[in-house]
């Protein structure tokens, strides 16, 4: 990540995939699932887990391949989390959802207190197993030396509970209390951190908390803030729409 940074007041940096190696600790999640419920449903979660993720980049990619089966999966976890929809919109996160589906799809019993156990799992080990990557660690200590702040922004992690008829019941602070755990173990130093509950990016009511967030250190000219992540449609186009500068990091 090369930024001159004197020519900012203020960075806004997404944290998955942008700052820590998510990849890595997915890895060893899907590893951690396979030795308790057998590599068939951990090989399916993890199957989701990437139709999910790029579905949701590709957004606008009307030629992607697996758009169908993206869609049908979404109209899936629709029919899980209706009682939650109205206000707060699908969680496509929900690893409850997944291994709902998933153990649906192999015909196998998995009782509410198993799916919240095997999204304990999946979440625990993944937080054990994730590491900064390297360019961010000289980035972050480059934004400590100039002295402006660091504001990290994230996605939720759809945090749910499953009640006994197995629909899934989402509740944001119980969701955001999770992640806030989770995120505690990481390497960072920043000065304020938002996470997507209830309303998650890209929606503009996402980035209307940021910019607030960033409000209360100063009116910064929107030209002086720079937002930093993985994704065009989820991190960046709303905060360009509004005049910041952005970087999008590939990996």
């Amino acid at each position: 990540m090369k930024v001159n940074l004197a020519d900012f007041s203020v960075v806004v940096s997404d944290i998955d995939y942008t700052l820590v190696d998510f990849g890595m600790g997915h890895r060893a999640a899907i590893e951690a699932l396979a030795q308790i419920f057998g590599r068939q449903l951990a090989n399916e979660v993890n199957r989701m887990f990437h139709l999910v993720l790029e579905g949701l980049r590709r957004a606008e990619d009307v030629n992607w391949q697996e758009r169908m089966a993206f869609q049908e999966v979404l109209s899936q976890m629709h029919q899980l989390q209706a009682p939650s929809l109205t206000m707060y919109g699908l969680k496509p996160w929900s690893r409850e959802s997944w291994l709902i589906l998933v153990a649906k799809k192999l015909q196998i019993v998995l009782t509410p207190e198993q799916v919240e156990a095997g999204r304990d799992l999946y979440w625990n080990t993944l937080s054990e197993n994730i590491v900064l990557y390297e360019d961010a660690k000289a980035f972050l200590e480059a934004i400590r030396q100039v002295g402006i702040p660091l504001i990290l922004m994230t996605s939720s992690d759809s945090i749910c509970r499953v009640a006994d008829d197995y629909s899934v019941l989402y509740d944001p602070a119980y969701s955001e209390q999770y992640k806030m755990r989770r995120l505690e173990r990481l390497p960072l130093s920043y000065q304020e951190l938002v996470i997507g509950d209830p309303i998650d990016k890209p929606d503009p009511r996402f980035f209307d908390k940021v910019f607030q967030t960033v409000a209360q250190y100063e009116n910064f000219p929107m030209e002086k803030i720079l937002v930093i992540g993985d994704s065009e449609r989820s991190d960046l186009q709303e905060p360009r729409r509004r005049g910041c500068r952005t970087l999008l990091v590939t990996r």
